[in-house]
């Protein structure tokens, strides 16, 4: 699999999201905050920071309405 680098946009596929809510989940990398670029039921896009530390394990998290999803790397 390619290792995602800085800048670059990533989908999570994920469970959970409301369909048509106006409430965005919240997503960090390594416990850093990260752009949104799209979510929909089943989905997220996200940028990874260009301050992304190079070939640094990603831990991806997302809250959504106040719950916690289990880190994924």
């Amino acid at each position: 699999a390619a290792v995602p680098v800085r800048g670059e946009a990533i989908e999570l596929y994920v469970s959970g999201l409301l369909e048509s809510s106006p409430y965005p989940p919240q997503v960090t990398i390594n416990g850093k905050p990260t752009e949104i670029l799209y979510f929909a039921p089943g989905q997220i896009n996200v940028l990874i920071p260009s301050a992304f530390p190079k070939h640094e394990a990603m831990a991806i998290q997302f809250t959504y309405l106040g719950r916690h999803s289990n880190a994924i790397t």
